[in-house]
């Protein structure tokens, strides 16, 4: 049995200067909370009335990269992994529509308030990922926004 704890909620990280938190966005992370090691081998997020799952890869954003645990990477007791989202990663998908920011507000809405991200591990079990409420209204604010400007 693998002991994973896995949440994703708002996060504010350093960029340009290590003294200062500048740089906002979304952080999902996974400690291994047991003794046995476990491989993680990524991550994929699940849309509600859908049957396929999305695979982002914020790690080739040059403003995580460099906070993002690459992967697959194997957890010993007690260590973690982090993927950073920038705050627009959502907002500057090519295809948006595709992932949680629906043309549609209702669509939009279910999307973002029924998500769910599953861990991946080298032994082929997955790992459901807390999602926060803080995170949930994050992306619905930015949501709502991106609809007054466009």
């Amino acid at each position: 049995m693998l002991h994973m704890r896995a949440t994703f909620n708002t996060a504010v990280t350093t960029l340009t200067r290590t003294d200062t938190l500048d740089n906002h966005g979304f952080m999902l992370e996974f400690t291994n909370i047991g003794a046995r090691p476990i491989t993680v081998t990524g991550h994929e997020w699940q849309l509600p009335f859908q049957k396929h799952r999305l695979l982002f890869m914020p790690h080739m954003d040059v403003r995580s990269a460099a906070i993002t645990t690459r992967l697959p990477c194997e957890l010993t007791d007690g260590k973690s992994g982090h993927v950073f989202y920038p705050d627009d990663f959502f907002l500057e998908l090519e295809d948006r529509e595709k992932a949680l920011f629906h043309p549609n507000r209702l669509i939009a809405y279910l999307r973002i308030r029924f998500f769910k991200i599953l861990i991946g591990t080298s032994v082929g079990k997955k790992v459901h990922v807390a999602i926060r409420r803080p995170a949930r209204d994050a992306l619905w604010a930015q949501y709502v926004e991106s609809r007054h400007d466009g």
